[in-house]
């Protein structure tokens, strides 16, 4: 075998080997730095290259990069050296990925990221060789795209996490509706952000402040000695200077009346360190409206400051402010009500005539009982397409809403590995075949009595089954080729509204989603989520016979349409917005306007139960509140 068809065959042992070690990697989430080094390293290795350097750059700017040997440097242009130049550099064409498309909420936002990758070799490479180095070189800038992908995706994700942990920070603050829910709100939301032991409120009265909620109790016992204490040092350090901070071991001389106060609290509570702040009324620091106290019990040692100090002020403001308004028109009420009282003695009798009245027809006249649940319409035929391996979809050949038949070709698939090991199995083949045509005029040469042609005729028989497996191995390969494209499994419809941004050019991994081919002709169904306060009624009823449903489209109001409860789960499961809930199936009635229906869109279903009393049904979540009491 000649130099260059086993160098050749050498990079295409090594390749293999080189991805599937970086297969590994990227399984066990290593270090996006080492996956880097590991890639630059291998292929190094892999084709004897005198140079690597594989780098990311968005708008001309370098993002990082990453060479072998470690002691290359120098900036290289995104320009492509091209193998069939037989320079002494080899070059891949570099891989353009747009973050933006494949995240859309940023598009404005982020620039298009370019990969680079630079192979030079010590001398010009053959044909055999130039080609094993680009195919080797297209897989493993494939491995580095999707590594940039993940990357990318973890960081986006983590930034997502930050944004939902805000926005449940926020939504805490604004919770409560009495003062003492809205203050606890505030205090625990500002212990969980501020990473302290614990956070009390006191609302400034006449008399003093007066402890309203903490951020470890949901109810204050005012009898207590330590929540007496408490009040005791916030009026005694607020009136004086507004703030007040004291750590065990560090602090300085302090007023001696206030260390009286302050060490029968410590010695109360067991605080290590305590700061008193005040809130003021507006711009006025002398009016304070509130007071805050963070205490540390874990170490000695408090935050510089408050997180968010300027909106927990006009939290606290709100809430104060909400119940001093909520009294005031209490007061006024409850006056009201005891001048119409005297007023209306004379007709008592009356009016107690008209309850009972009210509450006969509440109680025995019956009214339609129905249980509202929401919705999405499906088609009732629907198959789900996924990815039968890793690959990069090369080709989306359908568009979202046309209409397909089965076995039309929807997706082109193109896995890097197949095509690599294609090109090696048929390397092997033609060396293969190169040999058997030398032994076989070998063996035209030889004497036919001697012992040379019986050991020819050996090897050109191995050469022959070595040839037929190689034949095999590459049908083989070509089945699994052919079946990287996505073929309609029925006649229907393209549903993915977002196909061609979401798959065009991108790589897949084996199992992901691509798309649903649906088949309106079919029928379509409604698949509900019942609450499971309300799944007791809906289970009674299913159970004697089929429950009747009628259910409007969120799109078109005005239309009602009719269907049968055909499917009702055992088990409840978590819904997207955390509710527990049940999954039914509404089977829809034909009728010439479902023709209008698209998959995917949000009813609003109501569950026929029967017949119910009036009041029952009018304060049905009133009596299920009060069935849940302890007192019931």
């Amino acid at each position: 075998m000649s130099d260059p068809i086993r160098m050749a065959d050498h990079i295409w042992s090594n390749g293999e080997s080189l991805l599937n070690r970086l297969e590994s990697l990227s399984r066990e989430n290593v270090m996006s730095n080492d996956f880097y080094e590991s890639i630059v390293d291998g292929l190094a290795g892999a084709t004897q290259a005198s140079h690597v350097r594989l780098w990311a750059e968005a708008e001309q700017t370098e993002l990082w990069t990453f060479v072998s040997p470690r002691t290359n440097s120098g900036t290289f242009s995104l320009t492509p050296t091209l193998l069939a130049d037989r320079s002494s550099s080899v070059w891949t064409e570099p891989t353009t990925l747009r973050i933006a498309e494949q995240l859309p909420q940023y598009a404005q936002c982020v620039p298009p990221v370019v990969m680079g990758l630079l192979v030079c070799m010590p001398s010009a490479p053959s044909a055999n060789q130039a080609s094993a180095i680009g195919e080797l070189a297209e897989a493993v800038m494939t491995t580095a795209t999707r590594q940039y992908l993940k990357d990318e995706l973890y960081r986006v994700g983590e930034q997502i996490d930050q944004q939902d942990t805000r926005a449940r920070w926020i939504e805490q603050l604004c919770s409560g509706i009495t003062l003492q829910e809205s203050l606890a709100g505030i205090a625990s939301a500002l212990s969980q952000m501020s990473d302290v032991d614990r956070v009390s409120l006191l609302k400034a009265e006449r008399a003093g402040f007066r402890l309203i909620a903490t951020s470890t109790q949901s109810n204050v016992d005012r009898r207590a000695q330590q929540v007496r204490l408490l009040e005791s040092l916030v009026d005694e350090v607020i009136p004086v200077g507004g703030m007040f901070e004291f750590v065990a071991q560090a602090s300085g001389e302090i007023d001696r009346c206030q260390s009286e106060t302050l060490q029968s609290y410590l010695l109360s509570s067991g605080a290590k360190a305590i700061r008193i702040e005040s809130v003021p009324i507006g711009d006025s620091v002398q009016q304070p409206i509130a007071g805050i106290v963070v205490e540390s019990f874990r170490d000695a040692a408090l935050p510089a400051e408050l997180e968010n100090r300027s909106m927990i002020d006009r939290a606290v403001r709100r809430a104060v402010d909400r119940d001093r308004i909520g009294l005031s028109q209490l007061t006024m009420k409850s006056f009201a009500n005891a001048i119409g009282k005297l007023s209306a003695s004379r007709r008592c009798w009356a009016a107690l005539a008209v309850a009972a009245s009210v509450i006969a027809v509440l109680w025995f006249v019956p009214a339609p009982f129905d249980i509202p649940a929401k919705g999405t319409l499906v088609a009732a035929k629907t198959q789900r397409l996924f990815a039968p391996s890793d690959a990069i979809a090369e080709g989306v050949l359908v568009r979202s809403g046309q209409n397909v038949k089965a076995g039309d070709a929807l997706v082109r698939l193109r896995s890097a590995k197949l095509e690599l090991l294609n090109e090696q199995i048929k390397g092997d083949l033609a060396t293969a075949r190169t040999e058997l045509a030398v032994a076989k005029t070998m063996r035209s040469n030889t004497d036919s009595s001697g012992k040379a042609s019986t050991s020819t005729a050996g090897t050109q028989q191995l050469l022959q089954t070595r040839i037929d497996g190689l034949i095999q191995q590459l049908n083989i390969v070509q089945q699994q080729r052919d079946d990287l494209t996505i073929r309609s499994p029925i006649d229907g419809q393209v549903d993915r509204w977002d196909l061609d941004q979401a798959l065009h050019h991108r790589p897949v991994v084996h199992g992901e989603y691509l798309l649903s081919v649906v088949a309106p002709s079919e029928g379509w169904e409604v698949q509900l989520d019942i609450a499971e306060s309300d799944s007791g009624y809906v289970i009674e009823s299913h159970r004697e016979s089929p429950a009747k449903c009628s259910f409007r489209l969120t799109s078109r109001t005005e239309a009602n349409f009719d269907g049968t409860l055909s499917k009702l789960s055992d088990t409840a499961i978590i819904a997207d917005d955390g509710r527990p809930v049940l999954r039914g199936e509404i089977e829809v009635t034909d009728s010439p306007e479902t023709d209008d229906f698209r998959v995917g869109a949000t009813v609003n279903a109501s569950i026929h139960c029967g017949r119910r009393s009036v009041g029952f049904v009018w304060f049905r979540s009133f009596i299920q509140w009060a069935r849940g009491q302890s007192w019931w």
